[in-house]
């Protein structure tokens, strides 16, 4: 223990000297001031190794310390737990996710999106360094009918919004993620209040992801929040979820093909052009 006035004691405050290891093997030596938490000892673990390659592969959110077996508490003072200067600690990083993550309910061959009838969702979540960028689009039928200029957004049928996050751990539940809105942009008649924490579950190549969805006004109401499953993307099959269909140069063949039946009006969309004739 260093004792107020010792050399390396700012403040005249009494700190102590921690050895700490990694899994890969590396060593710090790191100066924990008296009344200090695990919490700060982990910001200073952070700034050391923040570069490091295993730091990186881990988003840095996932820090956990061990004293022999026992899990050290981010609230917990080590002179409290009996933890003397030059006691030797193990820094474990769990894994978090990294890469881009999609889903897309119409490309998994789903008849509805999240947000429930004639409703669609593309998502599409970029996880780098400890923060996580999501891009939402969603789709909803509101009418049979669209006049050609009206815009999609202001009349309800289409939505996006942008979030940037920062990711840390749940400790309270296993492979739970806590995301920090850090910032949110909207475009449509979203009706959800701009969120300021997100929920997650991540576990194998998987992401789960807790989203206020703005469609579904034309069933029960905005769908609000909703879980869905997103895959990772590999880099063998990297496609833009929010890009147009290719479009090919060559021709379809229909020669063979039946001739399509004339498509019946329902009760509603005949009402609407008998309407629309007597105006």
């Amino acid at each position: 223990l260093k004792f107020p006035g010792s050399p390396g004691c700012p403040g005249g405050m009494a700190s102590k000297m921690l050895h700490v290891s990694t899994a890969g093997g590396r060593q710090f030596d790191v100066e924990l001031e008296e009344g200090e938490t695990i919490a700060t000892l982990k910001k200073k673990l952070f700034e050391l190794i923040r570069e490091s390659e295993e730091c990186q592969a881990a988003s840095c959110s996932g820090f956990k310390l061990l004293h022999g077996l026992d899990a050290l508490s981010d609230d917990w003072v080590l002179e409290e737990h009996g933890i003397t200067e030059k006691e030797q600690l193990t820094l474990v990083i769990s894994p978090g996710p990294s890469g881009e993550y999609h889903f897309d309910s119409s490309r998994l061959g789903r008849r509805d999106g999240p947000a429930g009838r004639n409703t669609t969702a593309s998502v599409k979540a970029e996880f780098h360094g400890g923060t996580v960028n999501i891009s939402v689009h969603e789709t909803e039928i509101t009418s049979l009918m669209r006049y050609p200029d009206s815009d999609p957004y202001t009349m309800g049928e289409r939505f996006a919004h942008d979030y940037t996050a920062r990711v840390t751990f749940d400790d309270g539940e296993q492979g739970g993620l806590r995301l920090e809105v850090l910032e949110c942009n909207q475009k449509g008649l979203i009706r959800n209040p701009k969120p300021e924490v997100l929920k997650a579950k991540f576990q194998d190549d998987e992401v789960m992801l807790e989203l206020p969805f703005a469609a579904g006004a034309c069933n029960d109401g905005v769908a609000g929040l909703k879980w869905i499953t997103m895959s990772k993307l590999t880099d063998e099959a990297k496609v833009d979820p929010f890009a147009p269909p290719e479009e090919s140069d060559e021709e379809e063949d229909l020669s063979g093909l039946p001739e399509p039946e004339p498509r019946r009006r329902g009760p509603l969309e005949r009402a609407m052009r008998y309407v629309l004739r007597k105006s």
